[in-house]
């Protein structure tokens, strides 16, 4: 991440870091839920 981010703000880093972390706990406890159906047992549009 310190590769891509090298010329960001510190204050732009953070807000990023910050709404990953949000993203990716969403995300997991969404997956954890059972009978959420994923990405491969939707049907096709």
């Amino acid at each position: 991440m310190a590769e891509l981010t090298h010329d960001w703000d510190p204050e732009e880093r953070e807000a990023f870091c910050s709404l990953l972390t949000r993203f990716n706990s969403a995300l997991s406890a969404r997956m954890a839920v059972p009978g959420v159906p994923g990405p491969e047992t939707q049907p096709e549009s």
